[in-house]
Parts: structure tokens; C-alpha cells; sequence
């Protein structure tokens, strides 16, 4: 602060009365002003600022403009604006700084003694600007400006040690943003030098100290040296002691403090460390006198809560990280300097719970955050806030498994990576999050370079990490994990040795009670057992059990990981009872197993396996059937399928369910659980369709009781299909991560509203997996026959009248589906594909339909006028397998299921009821398409001829008739028609995508229409689907219970019945079995010759029979490639 140089008023008077009376009062006003600064300045009351202010703005405006004195009024106030900033933190008070500041420095002359003081207030100035703003040029112009300051200065003046540590402030900041060890440098020297040239007992000594602490501390974080963390923390010690306890900037040499006590714990672990932390910044935001203060302190207390919590595991040390860390982000201004700094480390928080207690929405807002974070990055913090948020992907990809998430994960990583400094002190940890995604992407590729980038990342991280670093024991048991994937994998046996001897150290390196402390206990049996595979040696998995016994102990209770240690030591005890036949090692491993199963904290699909296993033991060991463990793993599935996700990713995770259902339903019979068989069955097939259906449902009957929860559930069950659809189409990804997280929102809110739903009285099983009463509902229209096939028997369940059970003597099934599957491409073309199919036909015929068709006496009754009908609802491989033709076509004797019976196929018997239910149309209406070229496929000719022949058979029947022929047959006009007609005619080139099955389609004229297309849309007047294309019941051979085929989609859709093929079909036959078919309908609806109960139960199964019966006879019954493929599916 200055003050007025102006003569007294009796030495003067040169007539200018007005002018003097203004200088005057300029003096007074500028005098008083400058009391109260100084007075804020020791006191830190902000009534003394606001007041300076104020005398000084009237002391400036009252001044002329060419008086000498003008330059010290302009400094003063914007030295009071300043000080107010670094207190309120209001940018226009900033700015009021700087521009009365500049002026300051323009009008005084370069050998004023006053210039340097001047010039070094600007660059504290333009320092803090740049705190907010982020303008690189501000830092600059702060750095110019302080180097004049100190170059105008020689020791012995008087703020030159102000300069000196003005000038190493704005170093520091500079190397925030851009990065440069070398400015931590030059910050540590000067202020080492200020604080040498201030006296004791100076009034500014405590802050000499104070920012000597924060550069040794910053160039900490930048070198990695831990002697200049010690020292920071003992010059901070002083700054705090010698401090006024009132002092304004109290708060912040408290947070300064806990800061470095904090670092120093996360870089060797030491208690006290974290103690000393959490009391200073506590004390800190106590003290903090505007927002913007309150906010950093809350910042760093959070950071310290989470450390202690990593250090603890105790859940009440993360809550108050998070809670911290929110208050911390409502007080920051979006557009802060600091707020990307918070965002990161309140998603770090998330991140962390969701590891320890498995919930979605926090690994969910822990991306959200760093997204935020790394989107307000524009400095030297870029590297870590990108590892950050690669390390939130690839978390998030082990739980929820989204292809793109490992993808981001991998491409942020080799960013933070390739940007990071070898010897930054944070490379470690980008090196071991890097590895961990090869790891991860190893997994599903088992592809050596990808295991060998993540060990070898692995291994830097920990070449160059001291061993009393925090995280040595984290980085050691990353790579011993990576090591024993490969071990696994390719079987080199120093892989295994080397894996054990990393874990070993790590576990050597934490205390007994770190809560990293089980995880790595975890992987050092893991490590012991992955030997004992190979070596055999009975010491190995000895110490393997040893391992993960304490791994189980020690984890904390609900730890998201404590499923995976349950699992683990069951795995682990049965490879010893194998070995030594403990009988208590197999009861202790079961008893794990169902421990794994049954925490509800642990990854669905982790604990679906180990329920699995634990009936698969009980059934060896004790041959008898675990009906507990089948249950609880049937009721994982819908959190493994779950509603949240894509459909595609649903069938995706539908691999990891395998013969689930099968295998459930063979346990419950045998112990004579027929009802249950059954159930289970429905429950797990077709579990994609059957959330559709779900979703579809009307709530009427919850309307009556409830009538909000209802309406909220519809509406949430729209948005759930809408987000659910495939959508195949390029989107920014910003909105893919915006919509997939509003969709396991939505997921969320449905499932809420269920459990509600069934809390109210009467609706305890709604929306529940049909009973088994209800299924056998579907034999009012003829006997429905389920079909359960697994390695240990094959069963069949009938139901007519009632539900009784058969059983089928066993099929060589698995070699005969996969040669059947495997002939099918060449029919045709290849050898004789008749005599192949004949074998699988006299197979089927003696394996599975006579027994069943014997038992319901049907094969006494072939020369009956009306035969009965069956719809076939068959599992696993023979789900691919033409029923319908099963028979033997050789010898004196021959027997052929058509015969018999007429012949229908359902994917579940839900879908059934669900098409009987629906009401045919009273005035159908027929749409056809047809495509006779389409390009890059072969012509179609015949399809113009097919629908030539249909439109004769319906015109004079009073049915409506549209034909979309070549270019008229795009994908909307098709969509569009179907949507407006009950009757639908599809003939043109079908096709089956292996690798994306929702991506089946029809191929028209302007592209194609997608199963995943037909899966999004419901026809409220739909009845039939002729789908007279290949392919369009063909399946996917990888989930053959999921029916994911183009007629499915169709019934899914709305469809009562729908005719399709099982392969490709001949451009000729096509035509003869449409017509035949229609003629049926069509003579059905007016009345013909059939019978009345074929007219009232099932007129498309019997009209399918009568056209393949045409077929046969034009083609001969031996050409089995061509009438086999056509079957009916539906009502």
C-alpha cells in the first residue's frame, strides 16, 4: 500500500480551490482505504476489504488524471480487489485488479522504487486469472511480469523476497499446466531464497514457509523424490505454527498440511500419516471463510477419507469420501480451474465402492464424471484423468462385459501412456491399468501378444516402483494375475513360479490389516493352485487352500469380491479331495460353492457357475439331484440377461448359460418334480423373447388396484423396449454412453416397480414365469410335446388333458445334429444329401417321436380322415432337427411322422398360449412381396409367379390384395404394410447371421429388414406370415434355446402363425407350397371340405401338412432337401 505525497494545503493555493478540495479528499478517502486493507490483511475480516474498496474507488475517481500521486491510488485498489478474490474468489473483482493494476504499471516510471511491488502485485494478478480461466497467455504475462519485479530488485530490498516468491508461484503454476518438471525447479529455488531473505519475526515469514511447502510438495508429485515430501511436511509445520490463529489464509495452510500428510500416506502407507491428514483438512474446511475455499478443503478431505478407506475397508470411511467430494462439487463453479480435479476424484470414489459393493449406477457415475473431468482437462493433469477413466471402462467391461467399453478402455490407456513421462511418478499405475486391459482383451482372445503387452506393461510398472511405495503389493499382484493367465493358457512353468514369487512379496509388503490384504492373499492361492496343474505337487495346492482360506477370512463382510474368494477355495479344495480324498475337503468345497452362490454382492455370473458347480458335485458325489442349487441358478438369469443391456449383448451372455435349463429340468426329474421340469424349462428358453413379451403386456388388472404404479410401469416399459431394440446405425459416443446409462436406469426403475407391484395383495406373481397349470393350457388345441434333452437322459413332456411325464430312451444326439448342421450348406450340390438326411430322419423317428407317438396311441390311427395335431417344443441340439419328418422311409415296414400326426413347432410354450389367445382378423387382408433380383444374391423368378398364383386363389374371395413387387418392396413400404394388413407374404432371399443373429433378415429391394428391426415393432393385426425365403427358422446353433430365427420374430411380433423354413429352398417349390397352402386357408375361412374341428383348431397346421404332402408327391419322397425345410410355427 501507498500513501499520498501531496503537500499540505497551507503551503499551497493557487486559486484552484475546487481541484485541491478533490486532492484532499482523495488523500483522506485513499488514507482510510488503506487502513482497512491493511487491517484485512492481518485480520481477515471482510468488512475491512469491502470498505477499502469502496474509499479507494472514490479515491481513485476524485484524483486527476496527470497527478502524481494518480499511480498510487490506482495500485492500492487494485491491490483491495485482489485481496477480496483470494477470499471470495469473484472473478470481476479480478479483473478489477488487473485493469487498474495495468494502469499502475503504465504510468510508473522504470526508476521508481515503487515499480517492482507494482509489477510483482500484476503478476499475482495475472497468476490467479489463470487459476480460473485456464488462458495460457495469462501465466505468461504473470511470469513477465514478476521477472521484472525481481530484476528491478537487489537483496537488500525490501520486496524482493516478495517477488522471488511471487515469481516461483507463478512457476508452479505454469508447470500445472503445461507439464515441465524443470519449472518445479526453478519454483523450489526461488522461494528458497525468499524465505532465506525474510527474517524472523517478519510478518510474512509463516507464508515464506507456507509456499516453500506447496512447491516441494508440487515438484514431490512431478520428481517422485521422497526427501522433498519431508521436507514440506516440516516447512508446513512451521508455516501453520508461526500463523496468526485468525489469520485469513488459516484454512488454507491447515489444507496445505493435510495434503502433504496425505501424500505422504499414499506413498508409504504409515498411519499417523493419514491421521495427521484428516485432522488438518478437517480443521481447514472449518475455517474456510467463502465457497470457493470450503470447496478445495472438502476436495482434499475426500481424497483423504477414500485413501484411509483403500487402507481400512471400512465402508463408513468411503461414504464420507463421497460425501465430502459432492460438497465439494456444489461449491466449485462449473468453469473453475479446480473442477476437473474434483470430478476425477469423486468418480475415483464411485469407482471405488462400486469394486467393493457391485452397485451399476456408481461405476455408471464414475464414468460420467471422468468423462467430465477429462473433457475439462486442458493440462499437464491430462494423462492421469484419461488413466483414470480408462481404469473406469475396463472395471465396468468386467462387470457389464460392453464390447465398447474395453475398446475405450484400450485406446484412452495407450493415450495416458504414450503422453506420460517414464519417470513421472504416476507412470506406475498408467503402466498397470494398461496391462490390465491387454489382460482383459487377452481373455476373449487368447491371443499371445495381447497376454504378453500386459505382462510386460505389468512388469514396468513394477521395475520402477520402490518397494516401500504404497503400491508396490497392488502392482506385484497385477502382474502375478497376468502371469497366470499365460501360465494357463500356453503351460511355460516359469510363468507359474514367477507368478507365485510376485505374490508372495506383495503379500510380504502389506500389514496384516490393509484391505488390499485378501485380494492379494486371493491371488497368491490362485497362483499356488495354477502350479499345482501343472507340477501336480501336493505342497502346492496345500498352500493354495491355505491361501484363500485367509483370503476368505479376512475380506470384509459384503465385499463385492468375497463371492469370487468363496469360489476360488472351492475350486481349489476339490482339486485336493481329488488328489488326497479328504471327505472333508469335498464337504468344505461344497460348502464354499454355495457360499459363492448365495452372496448377493458378487458378480451374477460368478455366482451362477458356482451354483452350477455345486449341483454338479452334489450329483457326482452324492448322486442326488440339488434342487436349491438349480433354483438359485435359475434365478440369476435375469441378472445375467439382464433388461439393462442390449438385446445383442443379452444373447451375448446367453453363451454363459449353456444347457442351464436342460440340466435343471433333468435334476427335477429325477426326483419326480415333472411340474417343476416344466417350469424350469419355460423360465429359462427364449429369455430374450420373453422379456419382450413382458414388456409388451397389458397391466390392466394392476390398473384396478393401482392405477399410478400401473401407468408409471407402462410408461417405463415403452421407454425399456425402445432402449432394448438393436440399433445397428452410428451414433456420437457421448450419446452411446448417455442412452445405455439411461437405459440401466430405466432397468432399474422396472425391477423397483415389479417388487412393488407384487407387494400389492393379489398380485404376489405378477409378470411371473407361468405355473405349470396354465401351460398345459395349450392342449386345448391339440397335445403339446416338450422335448428336454441333456447328456445325462432325454425326457419328453406331453400335454393333452393332463401333463404326464415319458421317458425317451437316449439319443446320440450331439454327433448327429453336428453332421446334420454340417450337410446343410451343400444340399444340392455336394454327394447325396438325401442319404445323410435319411439316417437323421430314422434316428429322430426311433430316438424320439415313435415313443412318444406310441404312448398317445397315435400311431394306430393312420388311416383316420382327421389326424391329431402336435406342436413340438424341442431343447438343445434337437431344437436345429425337422421333427415333423422324423420316420423310416426304407424296408417292408415303413413308418413316417405324417402320417400320424399333423406337425407345429413353438420356441416355448408361452409363445404358444400367447398366439392362441390372439383373435383371428374377421376381414383378413393379404400382403405380398416379392423380390425376383436382389442385388448380390441369385434371381428369383419364381417369386413374381408365386404371387401371380395367390392374388388368382384370393380374388374372388373378398380379401384385400396388395403386392409391393421389386422396387416397390423397400424396407419402410414392407413395415408399413405389414402394419395395416393381418396376412403377410415375404418371397424373397432370407438369410441367417451367425455372428449377429438379430441381424437375420429379408432382403429386399432396398436393403435389408432386420430381425432386430422386426424385434422393436409390435403388429396389433397380425394373424399370418408366409415367409416363403431360406432360412427363416433356422437358429443359432451356439443358443439353440433362444430360437433367435426370423419366424420366432415374426410370432414375437404378433403373428398367430407363421410357415417358414428350416434352410434354403428351392425357387420352384415354393410356389406349390403356397399355393396349396392359401387354397386351405381359403377354403377354411368359406368352409370347404375340412372338417369342423380342423376349421376351428388349427387350420394352418393342417394346410402346411396338405401343401408339404403336394410337394412330396411332385418331388418324390426321397428328396428330402426339398419339401423337408417347410414347417409351421405357431397356432
Amino acid at each position: 500500500m501507498e500513501h499520498s505525497s501531496t503537500p499540505p494545503v497551507q503551503q499551497q493555493d493557487n486559486g484552484f480551490g475546487n481541484l485541491r478540495w478533490k486532492v484532499l479528499a482523495s488523500d483522506e478517502l485513499n488514507c482510510r482505504g488503506t487502513s482497512h486493507l491493511a487491517r484485512f490483511v492481518q485480520l481477515g475480516a471482510l468488512p475491512d476489504v469491502n470498505q477499502a474498496i469502496s474509499d479507494l474507488e472514490e479515491a481513485v475517481a476524485l484524483m486527476p488524471d496527470d497527478h502524481p500521486d494518480i499511480s498510487s491510488r490506482l495500485n492500492n485498489l487494485g491491490s483491495a480487489f485482489l485481496a477480496r478474490y483470494q477470499v471470495l474468489g469473484n472473478i470481476s473483482d479480478l479483473n478489477g485488479a488487473i485493469t487498474n493494476l495495468e494502469l499502475t504499471i503504465a504510468i510508473t516510471p522504470a526508476n521508481d522504487a515503487r515499480k517492482p511491488g507494482r509489477l510483482s502485485n500484476l503478476g499475482s494478478a495475472y497468476s490467479s486469472r489463470f487459476k480460473r480461466s485456464g488462458d495460457i497467455n495469462d501465466i505468461n504475462e504473470a511470469i513477465s511480469s514478476l521477472e521484472q519485479a525481481v530484476g528491478l530488485t537487489t537483496d537488500g530490498h525490501v520486496s524482493r523476497a516478495t517477488s522471488l516468491s511471487n515469481l516461483g508461484g507463478t512457476f508452479l503454476t505454469r508447470f500445472e499446466s503445461l507439464g515441465d518438471a524443470a519449472d518445479t525447479d526453478r519454483a523450489v529455488s526461488l522461494r528458497d531464497e525468499a524465505l532465506a531473505l525474510t527474517p524472523a519475526g517478519h510478518p510474512e515469514k509463516h507464508k515464506r514457509y507456507k509456499n516453500l511447502g506447496i512447491s516441494l510438495l508440487v515438484r514431490f508429485g512431478a520428481r517422485g523424490v521422497l526427501s522433498d515430501l519431508d521436507r514440506a511436511i516440516d516447512v508446513l509445520n512451521l508455516a501453520v505454527r508461526l500463523a496468526p490463529d485468525h489469520h485469513v489464509d488459516r484454512a488454507d495452510y491447515l489444507s496445505d498440511l493435510g495434503t502433504a500428510y496425505l501424500r505422504r500416506f499414499v506413498r508409504s502407507s504409515k498411519v499417523e500419516d493419514i491421521n495427521h491428514a484428516i485432522v488438518n483438512l478437517q480443521n481447514a474446511v472449518l475455517l474456510s471463510p467463502g465457497n470457493l475455499p470450503k470447496a478445495g478443503c472438502l476436495s482434499n478431505v475426500g481424497g483423504a477419507y477414500l485413501a484411509q478407506f483403500e487402507r481400512s475397508g471400512d465402508l463408513e470411511h468411503l461414504d464420507r469420501s463421497i460425501d465430502a467430494l459432492e460438497q465439494s462439487l456444489s461449491l466449485t463453479p462449473d468453469d473453475h480451474v479446480s473442477n476437473p480435479a474434483v470430478l476425477n476424484n469423486l468418480g475415483g470414489a464411485y469407482l471405488t465402492r462400486f469394486m467393493h459393493l457391485g452397485e451399476l449406477r456408481d461405476i455408471d457415475k464414475a464414468v460420467l464424471l471422468r468423462e467430465k473431468a477429462v473433457d475439462q482437462t486442458e493440462d499437464a493433469d491430462m494423462p492421469g484423468r484419461l488413466s483414470n477413466l480408462g481404469h473406469c471402462f475396463l472395471t465396468r467391461f468386467d462387470r457389464l462385459r460392453i464390447p465398447s467399453d474395453i475398446d475405450k478402455a484400450l485406446s484412452i490407456l495407450e493415450i495416458a501412456v504414450a503422453i506420460t513421462p517414464e519417470d513421472h511418478p504416476d507412470a506406475p499405475g498408467r503402466f498397470a491399468y494398461l496391462g490390465g486391459s491387454y489382460l482383459t482383451k487377452f481373455k476373449s482372445t487368447k491371443a499371445r501378444p495381447d497376454i504378453d503387452l500386459s505382462v510386460s506393461f505389468r512388469e514396468r510398472a513394477v521395475a520402477i516402483t520402490p518397494d516401500d511405495h504404497g503400491f508396490k503389493p497392488r502392482f506385484l499382484s497385477d502382474l502375478a494375475g497376468s502371469l497366470f493367465a499365460r501360465f494357463e493358457q500356453f503351460e511355460d512353468p516359469a510363468d507359474a513360479d514367477s507368478a507365485v514369487v510376485m505374490m508372495e512379496k506383495a503379500v510380504g509388503l502389506l500389514d496384516v490389516n490393509h484391505s488390499d490384504r485378501s485380494g492379494c492373499l486371493n491371488n497368491l492361492g490362485n497362483a499356488f493352485h495354477a502350479r499345482f496343474d501343472h507340477s501336480r505337487r501336493p505342497e502346492d495346492i496345500d498352500r493354495a487352500v491355505h491361501f484363500l482360506d485367509q483370503a476368505v477370512s479376512s475380506a470384509p463382510d459384503g465385499h463385492a469380491f468375497t463371492s469370487g474368494f468363496h469360489g476360488n477355495l472351492a475350486r481349489s479344495l476339490h482339486a485336493r479331495f481329488q488328489l488326497v480324498r479328504d471327505p472333508s475337503d469335498l464337504t468344505r468345497s461344497l460348502e464354499n460353492y454355495r457360499a459363492s452362490a448365495e452372496s448377493t454382492s458378487g458378480n451374477p455370473t460368478n455366482r451362477f457357475h458356482s451354483a452350477r458347480t455345486w449341483a454338479k458335485l452334489l450329483l457326482e458325489y452324492d448322486n442326488k439331484p440339488s434342487l436349491e442349487a438349480h433354483e438359485l441358478a435359475l434365478s440369476l438369469i435375469p441378472r445375467i440377461v439382464w433388461l439393462g443391456v442390449g438385446v445383442t449383448q443379452r444373447y451375448d451372455e446367453i453363451l454363459a448359460i449353456g444347457d442351464e435349463a436342460s440340466e435343471a429340468a433333468a435334476a427335477a426329474i429325477a426326483l419326480q418334480k415333472v411340474d417343476l421340469a416344466v417350469e424350469w424349462l419355460e423360465q429359462a428358453r427364449s429369455i430374450v423373447w420373453g422379456q419382450l413379451l413382458r414388456l409388451r403386456t397389458p397391466v390392466d388388472d394392476l390398473r384396478s388396484e393401482r392405477p399410478d404404479l400401473a401407468s408409471e410401469l407402462e410408461g417405463v416399459s415403452r421407454q425399456l423396449e425402445n432402449a432394448s431394440a438393436p440399433n445397428h446405425l452410428p451414433t456420437s459416443p457421448a450419446r452411446e454412453e448417455s442412452e445405455a446409462q439411461m437405459h440401466r436406469r430405466l432397468a432399474e426403475r422396472y425391477d423397483a416397480l415389479m417388487a412393488e407391484a407384487r407387494r400389492v395383495p393379489g398380485f404376489e406373481r405378477f409378470l411371473q414365469p407361468r405355473p405349470v397349470h396354465e401351460l398345459v393350457s395349450t392342449a386345448r388345441f391339440g397335445t403339446a410335446v416338450i422335448i428336454n434333452v441333456h447328456p445325462s437322459r432325454c425326457d419328453a413332456f406331453v400335454a393333452a388333458t393332463n401333463l404326464y411325464l415319458i421317458l425317451v430312451k437316449s439319443l446320440q444326439n450331439l454327433r448327429v445334429r453336428s453332421e446334420f448342421r454340417a450337410d446343410r450348406p451343400y444340399f444340392g450340390n455336394k454327394g447325396d444329401p438325401n442319404s445323410a438326411m435319411k439316417t437323421v430322419l430314422e434316428q429322430l423317428w426311433v430316438g424320439v417321436v415313435e415313443p412318444v407317438l406310441c404312448d398317445l396311441a397315435y400311431t394306430n390311427c393312420s388311416s383316420r380322415i382327421k389326424l391329431p395335431s402336435v406342436t413340438w417344443c424341442a431343447t438343445g441340439p434337437l431344437a436345429f432337427l425337422p421333427l415333423h419328418a422324423a420316420g423310416l422311409y426304407d424296408g417292408s415296414n415303413p413308418h413316417k411322422v405324417f402320417d400320424y400326426v399333423v406337425s407345429s413347432y413353438t420356441p416355448t410354450l408361452t409363445a404358444l398360449i400367447n398366439a392362441t389367445n390372439k383373435c383371428r382378423s374377421p376381414s383378413p387382408s393379404i400382403l405380398a412381396v416379392s423380390q425376383p433380383s436382389t442385388s448380390g444374391q441369385s434371381s428369383l423368378p419364381g417369386t413374381i409367379s408365386e404371387v401371380e398364383t395367390i392374388k388368382r386363389r384370393v380374388a374372388n374371395s373378398g380379401i384385400s390384395f396388395t403386392w409391393l413387387n421389386a422396387e416397390k418392396g423397400t424396407v419402410e413400404a414392407v413395415l408399413e404394410g405389414m402394419k395395416t394388413h393381418s396376412w403377410c407374404h415375404l418371397a424373397c432371399h432370407g438369410v441367417q447371421k451367425s455372428g449377429d443373429t438379430t441381424k437375420s433378415a429379408f432382403l429386399l429391394h432396398d436393403g435389408a429388414l432386420e430381425l432386430a428391426r422386426i424385434m422393436s415393432t409390435t403388429f396389433d393385426s397380425a394373424e399370418i406370415a408366409f415367409l416363403s425365403a431360406c432360412q427363416t427358422a433356422t437358429g443359432d446353433t451356439e443358443r439353440p434355446e433362444e430360437a433367435i430365427h426370423l419366424s420366432a420374430g415374426m410370432l414375437m411380433a404378433g403373428y398367430r402363425t407363421v410357415f417358414a423354413t428350416m434352410w434354403s429352398i428351392g425357387d420352384m417349390d415354393a410356389p406349390v407350397v403356397a399355393d396349396e397352402v392359401y387354397t386351405y386357408l381359403l377354403e377354411a375361412r368359406e368352409g370347404g371340405e375340412q372338417t369342423e374341428n380342423e376349421v376351428e383348431e388349427r387350420p394352418a397346421a393342417y394346410a402346411i401338412h396338405r401343401a408339404i404332402a403336394r410337394l412330396r408327391e411332385k418331388v418324390e419322397e426321397q428328396a428330402f432337401h426339398k419339401w423337408v425345410p417347410f414347417m409351421h410355427v405357431g397356432v
